[in-house]
C-alpha cells in the first residue's frame, strides 16, 4: 500500500513538473527539463518495483510433504550468508546440507527419463516434467493379516542423499505431510537403480516394504535440522499407527543452526554494526550462538554426535514429547543429560541385549566387545577411545565443517570427508604424539618405511572394520591391533586387512615378535589360511562385507597382490545378502579392470551361476605368479589350481547367523 501511495505521488509530480516546464521560458526549460527527469527515474524505479513484486507470487505452502517454517528461534542458513559468506559457501557445497532436499531438477539426481522398474510384485514407472518428478506404483501395502496391491500415480516431493546414493519420498496424499518411500534408490557410482532393501546389509528377500511415516519419525532426527514429526497416533489393537501428519522442520538437511543453534538472537543483536565490528576486530567470543570450536573437547563432540551416535529414547512419554516439540537438546548443552533420550553405551555382550530387539530380530550394531559395527556411530566410538577419555581429541580434530580459505583443494575433493588439509597421514595423530614425528621414531614404532600404507596411524589404530553405505568405514575408535580381539570378536584385524593373503597365525607370530604381544591358540583355518579368505567364505555377512570390499582397496592390493582374489570374490557374486554381491561385483571390476556385462546381482540364480563359473574357467586359464609365490595359504596348490576340498570346507561353514547393519 505505502509503495503504491509513493509511486501516485511522484507521478503526480511528475506531471505538474512537465506542465510547468513546458510553460516556461526556453532558456529555463531545460533546467525544468532536468528536474523533471529527477523525478521521473526513481518514478520509474518505483513503478518497476511495484509492478515486479506483484509478478513474483509466492509458492504455494507444500501440503503433502513436511513443511518448512521458522520456530523456535530458527531463522534458516539465509540469514547467515551476508556475514559468513565463506562459511555458508563451503556448507552450501557439503553433503551435509543436500541430506534431503525438496525435489527438483537441481536436487533429483537419478534417472526418470520413462524408466520401467520391477521387483517382485513391485512396479515403478518414472516420468518427469521440468521440475515435477512422478512415481506410477504398483506395490504390495500390508492389510490386516493379508496385502493388496495398491496402484496409484504420486509426485516425488523429497529427496534423501546425494553423495553415494539418493533416495526418494513420495507423498502418501494431500492432507498429510506424511510421506512414504520408494521402494527403489539410485546407486550413484553405479548409475542405477536398485530395489532399496538391497543397499543394506540384510538377508535377501524379494518383497518390498512400505514404509510410509519413516522419514517424518525416523529420518528427520538427523537429516533435517528442527525437526517437529507433529505425528496423529492411534491405537488399533497392540499396534500404534500414525493417521495424520503435520511435520516441520526449520530447515530439511543438515544446515547452520544444526551445529551453532537457533539464530534469531544472534541475528537480531548483531544488526548493530559496532557490536559486530567490536567482535571481529577484537576477536571476542559472540555468546549469541554457539561455536563448536570455542567448545571443551566433549561438548564439541557432543555437536555431531547428536546425529553421528546411537540413542533412544526414556519412556513412551519422553518420544511423545519429542513428536510434539522436537529435541531440546542445543549445540553447548550437555547431550547426555537429556531428559527425553539417552546414549546407548554398549560395553559388551550384556548391555546389548537390552537393545537386541531395538531394530526387530537382533541387528548386531556392536561388535560383541561394544565396538560399532555400523557407520553414523562415530560418536560411539570416539568417546571409547584413551584420546577422548584421557585426552582433548574431539571430531574437530581431524574434520572441519567449513574449509580454510587457504585450503588449495578442489571443494568437492574437500567435501568428500571434511577433512582438515594434508591429514590423510599423521598430522592429526602427530599433534599429540610428537615423539613420532620424525622417520626413524615413527619406523621404530611402526616396524614399516615410514613412507609405506603400513606407517600410516590410521590404517592400524583406525582400520577399516566399520560397514556402511555398500562399503567399509574407519573405525572411530582408537585401537590397536589384537589377535585375541579378533578371535573374541570376529572383527578384522588391521594387519590382515592389508597383507590380505596373510594368515592370522602370520600377524599373531609378528605381534609377539615386536611388540611381545602375547601369542594366541588360533583354530587351524587361521593357521592354515589367509584371514582373508578365511572371512569372506566362512564368516558372517558383516565379515563378508568388508573383506570383499579391502580386496578392492589399492593400500592393499598393493601390498597383496590381487591374481589369487577370483575364486573367493566370485563365490561372493551368489552370496545371499544382495549389498555384499553388489561390493564384490564393484571389486572384481576394479581389480581385473573387466566390465563384467553378463552380471546383475538381482539376475535369477542359474543366470548369476553361470557368471560365476565363466569367472572361473577364465581365472584358470591365466598364469597366477604371484598366487603361486603365496601358495596353500590362498588356496592355490603347486600349479595354481584352487584346492577345492579346502575351499568347500570353508565355504559349508558359513555363518548365515542373520545380520542386519542399517546404515
Amino acid at each position: 500500500m505505502t509503495e503504491t501511495l509513493l509511486v501516485i505521488f511522484l507521478c503526480v509530480l511528475t506531471a505538474v513538473a512537465t506542465r510547468r516546464a513546458q510553460s516556461r521560458p526556453q532558456r529555463h526549460g531545460l533546467t525544468a527539463m532536468l528536474g523533471v527527469f529527477a523525478l521521473a527515474v526513481p518514478c520509474g524505479f518505483a513503478y518497476v518495483s511495484l509492478t515486479h513484486r506483484e509478478m513474483i507470487t509466492e509458492p504455494p505452502i507444500a501440503t503433502d510433504r513436511p513443511l518448512k517454517a521458522a520456530h523456535g528461534g530458527y531463522v534458516g542458513s539465509e540469514a547467515c550468508i551476508n556475514c559468513h559468506p565463506q562459511e555458508h559457501d563451503s556448507w552450501y557445497h557439503s553433503y551435509h546440507r543436500s541430506m534431503t532436499q525438496p525435489a527438483s531438477a537441481a536436487s533429483v539426481v537419478g534417472n526418470f527419463d520413462d524408466v520401467t522398474l520391477t521387483f517382485g510384485k513391485t512396479s515403478l514407472h518414472l516420468t518427469h516434467d521440468e521440475d515435477e518428478f512422478l512415481a506410477e506404483i504398483q506395490m504390495p501395502v500390508p492389510y490386516g493379516d493379508t496385502e493388496r496391491i495398491v496402484h496409484s500415480v504420486r509426485p516425488i516431493v523429497m529427496t534423501t542423499g546425494s553423495h553415494h546414493q539418493q533416495s526418494y519420498w513420495f507423498s502418501l496424499d494431500d492432507t498429510t505431510r506424511g510421506v512414504a518411500i520408494l521402494p527403489f534408490a539410485f546407486l550413484i557410482d553405479h548409475q542405477r537403480w536398485v530395489p532399496r532393501q538391497s543397499i543394506f546389509l540384510r538377508p535377501r528377500s524379494r518383497v518390498t516394504q512400505y514404509e510410509a511415516g519413516l522419514w517424518n519419525q525416523n529420518c528427520i532426527k538427523c537429516h533435517s535440522t528442527g525437526g517437529l514429526p507433529r505425528a496423529n497416533h492411534f491405537i488399533d489393537g497392540n499396534s500404534v499407527y500414525s493417521d495424520r501428519m503435520d511435520t516441520q522442520v526449520a530447515e530439511f538437511g543438515i544446515a547452520c543452526e544444526s551445529c551453532h543453534g537457533p539464530g534469531e538472537r544472534h541475528c537480531r543483536i548483531n544488526r548493530d554494526p559496532l557490536r559486530r565490528y567490536r567482535h571481529h576486530l577484537g576477536d571476542l567470543p559472540d555468546d549469541s550462538i554457539s561455536n563448536p570450536e570455542r567448545m571443551p573437547h566433549r561438548l564439541a563432540s557432543q555437536v555431531c554426535g547428536q546425529c553421528h551416535g546411537i540413542f533412544d529414547f526414556y519412556t513412551h512419554e519422553s518420544w511423545s514429547r519429542w513428536n510434539r516439540n522436537g529435541y531440546s537438546y542445543r549445540p553447548g548443552d550437555d547431550l547426555t543429560s537429556s531428559r527425553i533420550r539417552f546414549y546407548v553405551n554398549c560395553s559388551g555382550t550384556e548391555d546389548m541385549e537390552g537393545i537386541s530387539g531395538w531394530h526387530g530380530s537382533d541387528p548386531k550394531l556392536f561388535w560383541s566387545d561394544g565396538m560399532p559395527r555400523t557407520s553414523g556411530r562415530e560418536y560411539n566410538a570416539l568417546v571409547r577411545s584413551a584420546c577422548f577419555e584421557k585426552g582433548t581429541m574431539s571430531c574437530l580434530s581431524c574434520h572441519q565443517m567449513h574449509q580454510d580459505t587457504t585450503d588449495s583443494r578442489d571443494v568437492t575433493e574437500w567435501a568428500n570427508d571434511q577433512l582438515h588439509d594434508g591429514f590423510r597421514r599423521n598430522a592429526a595423530c602427530v599433534t599429540c604424539h610428537s615423539d613420532l614425528q620424525d622417520d626413524q621414531s615413527l619406523a621404530a614404532h611402526t616396524q614399516h618405511s615410514p613412507s609405506s600404507s603400513g606407517s600410516n596411524c590410521y590404517n592400524c589404530h583406525m582400520p577399516y572394520t566399520t560397514y556402511g553405505l555398500l562399503k567399509a568405514i574407519r573405525s572411530h575408535e582408537i585401537s590397536s591391533p589384537s589377535v585375541s580381539a579378533t578371535l573374541q570378536t570376529g572383527r578384522p584385524m588391521a594387519c590382515n586387512l592389508c597383507h590380505l593373503d596373510q594368515t592370522l597365525e602370520w600377524s599373531s607370530d609378528w605381534m609377539a615378535t615386536w611388540y611381545a604381544s602375547e601369542e594366541t591358540d588360533l583354530p587351524v583355518a587361521h593357521q592354515q589360511t589367509a584371514a582373508s579368505i578365511v572371512w569372506m567364505l566362512s564368516g558372517d555377512a558383516g565379515q563378508r562385507a568388508l573383506a570383499a570390499w579391502a580386496c578392492g582397496w589399492d593400500d592393499a592390493a598393493e601390498v597383496s597382490g590381487t591374481d589369487w582374489m577370483t575364486p573367493s570374490l566370485a563365490q561372493l557374486l551368489e552370496d545371499p545378502y544382495d549389498a555384499i554381491r553388489i561390493i564384490a561385483e564393484r571389486t572384481l571390476r576394479h581389480i581385473r579392470e573387466t566390465e563384467l556385462t553378463d552380471y546383475d546381482f538381482l539376475d535369477a540364480d542359474e543366470d548369476v551361476s553361470r557368471i560365476h563359473r565363466q569367472l572361473l574357467e577364465e581365472w584358470r586359464e591365466t598364469p597366477h605368479s604371484s598366487g603361486l609365490a603365496r601358495g596353500r595359504r590362498v588356496l592355490l596348490d603347486g600349479d595354481g589350481r584352487l584346492l577345492q576340498e579346502e575351499f568347500k570346507k570353508l565355504l559349508d561353514s558359513r555363518d548365515d547367523t542373520p545380520v542386519m547393519l542399517l546404515e
